[in-house]
């Protein structure tokens, strides 16, 4: 007596869709993945070879998964298992199928934790951008590159405007003395960052003094700006004017009437736009003579 469903005659000449799916679906659940092949191709339907892929990977059968990617023309999935294939622990593996198939990612990491190499699971959250979880996993599977991922997560909390946290973690990137070119980049990024979330946490005190101490044109000017969009505008012209950019400052000297400045900066200045704000500036005030020069 046979089995039901173990005998497939794929060869048959049935062309009944409901015999072929049938017939299909008994050969997945069965892992007769190249019968399943073979009828997939017989119903023409992409979705039943990605539902062959789909239980190819369940299973770990990289050859029938790849083989189903080259069929429809996915290079990608092709080279990403090309590069997985040879993996012999398990979880591992399980792991990259996890990431790079089912976009699974937490359980991505549970499985890579659980496998030979565990800070898999941390490069994975890195290269998803994913700082906040990288960060967790980072100080315990590698300490030494908590301050790199602080100033990436620092980065995106600022962009993201939260200022408060960006702040924290700039501050927990900074690197201890006795740096190389890398780390000193990296630290005047992070002494940068903390100047402006300084300023936009209200601290403007400290962020005015770590641009002074920094003393870098675009860090100026970055604080500046900050503080010109907060209306803090005596500091906002002073920063303006430490960093150069004589314009900006002459522009913001002349809502503060600091006639003095604007004299002092108005040969070093091309902008029609200063002169004309300039020009009005001393109409309003009667001074007719300072306004026609």
């Amino acid at each position: 007596m046979s089995v039901p469903g173990h005998r497939l005659d794929i060869y048959s000449n049935t062309h009944d869709p409901d015999i072929l799916l049938n017939n299909f679906q008994s050969a997945l659940k069965l892992r007769r993945f190249d019968q399943a092949y073979s009828l997939a191709s017989l119903m023409k339907d992409e979705k039943y070879f990605l539902e062959l892929a789909n239980a190819a990977l369940y299973n770990l059968d990289m050859c029938t998964a790849s083989r189903v990617f080259e069929k429809l023309g996915e290079g990608s999935g092709v080279l990403t298992l090309e590069g997985i294939k040879e993996v012999e622990d398990i979880k591992l593996l399980s792991g990259h199928i996890a990431e790079f198939f089912v976009k699974n990612y937490d359980l991505a990491e549970s499985l890579y934790l659980s496998s030979s190499n565990p800070c898999a699971a941390l490069e994975m959250r890195k290269s998803l951008f994913q700082w906040d979880p990288a960060l967790k996993l980072a100080e315990t599977l590698s300490p030494k590159e908590v301050p790199f991922i602080s100033k990436e997560y620092a980065e995106q909390l600022e962009f993201t405007g939260d200022y408060v946290s960006a702040l924290h973690h700039y501050e927990k990137a900074l690197l201890d003395d006795s740096l190389n070119d890398t780390e000193t980049l990296h630290q005047n990024i992070c002494r940068a960052g903390i100047a402006r979330t300084a300023i936009r946490c209200s601290d403007y005190r400290r962020g005015i003094a770590l641009a002074e101490k920094i003393n870098m044109p675009a860090v100026y000017q970055d604080c500046a700006s900050i503080l010109e969009e907060m209306k803090v505008i005596s500091d906002a012209a002073f920063l303006y004017e430490k960093g150069g950019f004589l314009e900006n400052a002459a522009a913001l000297y002349i809502k503060l009437k600091n006639w003095k400045k604007v004299k002092d900066f108005l040969p070093y200045i091309t902008s029609p736009k200063v002169f004309t704000q300039y020009a009005k500036a001393q109409e309003a005030e009667g001074k007719y003579s300072e306004a026609a020069a």
